[in-house]
C-alpha cells in the first residue's frame, strides 16, 4: 500500500511540473509576439541613418504647429511652471507617427494633451538608410510655458 502511494504521489508530482513547464513556455511565446513591433522591421536611432526623418515643412513649422494646437493648462500659466515636456514616438516608413510616449511633462496632464497633439501632426519625411525608407525612434522636447 505504502508503495502504490509513493507511485500515485510520484505520478501526481510528474504530471504537475510537465503541465506547469507547458503552461510556462506558452506564456513566453506570447510574450514574444506580442513584443513584436508594427511591421516587424528594426527601429534605428536618429545616428543610425543616413536621413533624418522631419516634419515636412521644417523646424519652425513645426513649433508653430505646437503653439497652435498645444493647450496650454490654466495652472501652468497661473503659476508660471516652466519646464519642458519630453516625448517620443516612431516615425514610420509611411510618415506616420506610432509608438507615442512621453517620458517628462509638467503635470496638470501636460503629457495626454502632448500625446493628443503628436497623433494630429500631419505625416513627417521618413528616415532613411541605404537609399530605403525606415523606421527611427524621435525624440522631441517642447516647452509649453514660454515657447519651445
Amino acid at each position: 500500500m505504502k508503495k502504490t502511494l509513493t507511485l500515485l504521489f510520484t505520478a501526481l508530482i510528474s504530471v504537475s511540473y510537465s503541465y506547469s513547464q507547458e503552461k510556462t513556455t506558452e506564456n513566453v511565446v506570447q510574450s514574444e509576439s506580442s513584443t513584436k513591433t508594427k511591421d516587424n522591421s528594426k527601429i534605428y536611432t536618429s545616428k543610425e541613418v543616413e536621413v533624418k526623418a522631419e516634419f515636412k515643412e521644417g523646424t519652425e513649422k513645426m513649433n508653430q504647429f505646437l503653439r497652435d494646437n498645444f493647450a496650454i493648462p490654466k495652472e501652468i500659466t497661473a503659476q508660471n511652471i516652466k519646464g519642458e515636456i519630453v516625448s517620443t514616438f516612431v516615425v514610420e516608413k509611411d510618415g506616420t507617427l506610432t509608438d507615442i510616449k512621453v517620458s517628462k511633462d509638467q503635470g496638470y496632464d501636460t503629457n495626454k494633451e502632448m500625446v493628443r497633439v503628436l497623433k494630429l501632426m500631419p505625416n513627417w519625411y521618413p528616415a532613411e538608410l541605404n537609399g530605403k525608407k525606415v523606421r527611427v525612434l524621435f525624440t522631441l522636447s517642447y516647452r509649453a510655458n514660454g515657447g519651445n
